[in-house]
């Protein structure tokens, strides 16, 4: 008949069994449904019945930290996929993965490495797959197997694979190999292409050459400006640049950093940039290094902002505290589309690190102001408030948040968790327990981490069984509580 709504598959049907089972902690029928008397035998390009059960008793295990368990398991998975061969199914990659992981945690590099060179690796490479390749990286370089280094750097480099070049390059580069690294770096340059992918390896280049006792600045002075000639917004990628001018700021060769990035900064083909590398060396900078920052920020983009941003968290931990707030004043003037406010809620950290109350509170003004209290960044706003010693006006800007949410239909659960949290903080248990007990339903992924958390944090872990039922949890959540609750690092926290 028309409208007749879709049955579900036999295999998303065990899926959704197998995903019952393991939120029940039912390891047995788990078991008893993947280690069956014989491989199921299926038709072509279908899942072996047994598949979903053995995955999710792997997972399962690991959580447990069963490896020996979970390796069984992901061992049996993929021989249900090698005796259904005929099917024409490809082998599970995770499976491998996993089994590898497993392996390299009991010591075993040389199984683990066995394991993931029979994996097939399609064009283009997935996710997982990539994961694979990398892991495959970072044991041979740290077994030492540069036979298969040397294979490696041929195929992340025609698979134009980032993430497992970089992986090599860093595993060279411990194990003093500097030539192939340069080597392996050099290739992927050439062939990877996006300015991103190319600022990633010239920032690896440098960490080479830097790597090296009698290298200085000045002698990779191209180097230097061919790594700004490229250009990226990546954020993990700019912390992992500025940790690692961090230590470099450490060194005897920080005057020669200095003078670099000084010169980057003021006629550099991305000025922002520099300038963020150069706030890495806040506490060895001169006063008059602080114009250059003022110069490098002057025609900034929307894009610009998180360069800016970092820069000034660098220098108020530098106790620069007044460079920082120039550097907030700007960002906050930036043109942009934003319609939930431009200022960062750095600013309430800079200002009271200037012992500026005013700021703090007419900061506060405008941010409670906004269409939606604390705009799209009502938790950092709050964070910021309570850890600067104003939790009053934390918890103002969190009920007007809530308040105004109770009159749409709207959900935030990161909202409701980050509250909760709040209250935590405040050793408020009780309203936090209330809190919890209306809004729970709300945070489906979160309920079961919180309760954990505030029963730990109150220094009633003890006796939590005896607390739940008053929350009305579905079985799998309360399953979920008891068993962090018997994990060996939830030891109950004592009321100060």
């Amino acid at each position: 008949p028309p409208l007749k709504p879709p049955q579900p598959g036999d295999d998303t049907l065990r899926e959704k069994h197998a995903l019952f089972l393991s939120r029940d902690f039912n390891v047995d029928e788990l078991r008893r449904q993947g280690f069956r008397d014989k491989f199921t035998q299926v038709l072509e390009r279908r899942r072996p019945h047994e598949v979903s059960y053995l995955r999710e008793l792997g997972l399962l295990h690991e959580r447990m930290q069963n490896d020996q368990a979970a390796l069984s398991a992901w061992d049996r998975l993929h021989a249900c996929y090698v005796a259904n061969d005929q099917a024409g199914t490809d082998l599970d990659v995770e499976a491998s993965l996993h089994r590898a992981q497993i392996l390299q945690r009991l010591a075993q590099p040389q199984a683990a490495l066995k394991v993931l060179r029979d994996v097939p690796l399609a064009e283009p490479l997935e996710p997982v797959a990539q994961e694979v390749l990398k892991l495959r990286c970072q044991i041979a370089t740290a077994a030492g197997d540069w036979n298969d280094v040397r294979e490696l750097m041929t195929l992340c480099v025609e698979r134009k694979s980032l993430p497992c070049v970089v992986a090599l390059a860093a595993g060279l580069r411990t194990h003093d190999r500097p030539a192939e690294a340069l080597n392996l770096l050099t290739q992927a340059d050439r062939t990877i292409k996006g300015d991103h992918e190319r600022f990633t390896l010239r920032l690896e280049q440098l960490k080479v050459l830097a790597a090296d006792p009698g290298w200085a600045p000045e002698r990779g002075r191209a180097q230097i400006a061919a790594l700004f000639r490229t250009t990226t917004r990546d954020r993990d990628t700019l912390k992992d640049m500025h940790a690692w001018l961090k230590e470099l700021a450490q060194g005897k060769q920080a005057a020669g950093w200095i003078a670099m990035l000084r010169t980057e900064a003021r006629a550099g083909t991305d000025r922002p940039l520099a300038a963020l590398a150069l706030s890495a060396f806040t506490s060895r900078l001169p006063q008059e290094a602080h114009a250059d920052f003022i110069s490098a920020w002057q025609q900034v983009e929307e894009k610009d902002r998180l360069c800016i941003e970092l820069a000034a968290e660098e220098m108020l931990q530098a106790g620069r505290a007044a460079w920082a707030w120039d550097a907030c004043e700007i960002v906050a003037g930036v043109p942009t589309f934003r319609e939930q406010g431009r200022k960062l809620p750095l600013a309430v950290r800079v200002a009271h690190a200037l012992h500026d109350e005013a700021s703090v509170r007419e900061l506060f003004s405008e941010t409670l102001r906004l269409a939606f209290p604390g705009g799209a960044q009502t938790i950092e706003w709050a964070r910021a408030f309570e850890d600067t010693g104003h939790a009053n006006l934390a918890r103002e800007l969190f009920e007007a948040a809530l308040h105004h949410l109770e009159g749409t239909a709207a959900l935030q659960p990161e909202l409701f968790a980050a509250h909760a949290r709040f209250l935590m903080r405040q050793q408020e248990f009780e309203e936090a327990e209330t809190f919890l007990m209306r809004m729970n339903w709300t945070l489906p992924a979160e309920s079961a981490k919180l309760i954990f958390e505030l029963y730990q944090s109150w220094g009633r872990l003890p006796g939590i069984e005896s607390e739940l039922p008053k929350f009305h949890l579905p079985g799998a959540v309360t399953n979920e509580i008891l068993f962090l609750a018997r994990q060996p690092t939830a030891k109950p926290t004592p009321r100060p």
